[in-house]
């Protein structure tokens, strides 16, 4: 009688390292997913709700405004020249090719911060010569455009907003990815 013991080599021993394989691939794919969808995890919130419109009649600073930034999207006070405090603000561009947070609102003086947290280049623009769709780059009037030109991996780009107004700018060789984002400066 012969043992049900299998002997290396046989056709079964064959199948069994297929079926291994394939299971340690599948497991390995499935570890890759979530790991990205780790990375994707919620938008950072706009910097909207950080900075609330103050009443006309309070000059004071509303105690979320004068807290520190503590995440990238979160606004934060800076020092302007005889006015009201501007905004500073970090909007994150991620391999998810978004703008985070993809609304930004802050007061006339303010700076938007772009951070390449990718492995890719990316960009921040609202020239309208440079737009596959003219709806992706508006600016008030009498507002300039700017550039970053390419932002590359770990680096950033500051622009300061002197022109109340809604503005609708994007990222060049992501704007048809969607990449686009918006931005309200407030007198």
């Amino acid at each position: 009688m012969r043992h049900l013991q299998r002997t290396p080599g046989l056709p079964g021993d064959a199948e069994r390292h297929r079926f291994l394989a394939r299971a340690l691939i599948a497991i390995a794919a499935l570890v890759s997913m979530m790991a990205l969808a780790a990375c994707g995890g919620p938008a950072t919130p706009s910097a909207a709700p950080s900075a609330p419109a103050a009443p006309a009649a309070s000059p004071a600073a509303s105690p979320r405004a004068a807290s520190p930034a503590a995440s990238p999207g979160a606004a934060s006070p800076s020092a302007s020249a005889g006015g009201p405090a501007a905004m500073a603000v970090t909007v994150d561009m991620g391999d998810d090719l978004k703008y985070s947070p993809e609304h930004v609102t802050i007061k006339k003086g303010g700076t938007i911060t772009w951070k390449n947290t990718s492995g890719v280049v990316h960009t921040s623009t609202d020239d309208p010569s440079k737009a596959a769709d003219p709806a992706n780059a508006k600016l008030p009037a009498g507002a300039k455009t700017w550039d970053s030109g390419n932002i590359d991996p770990g680096k950033d780009f500051t622009h300061t907003f002197d022109t109340p107004g809604d503005y609708t700018y994007f990222c060049i060789p992501h704007e048809s990815a969607g990449m686009v984002g918006t931005i309200t400066v407030q007198p």
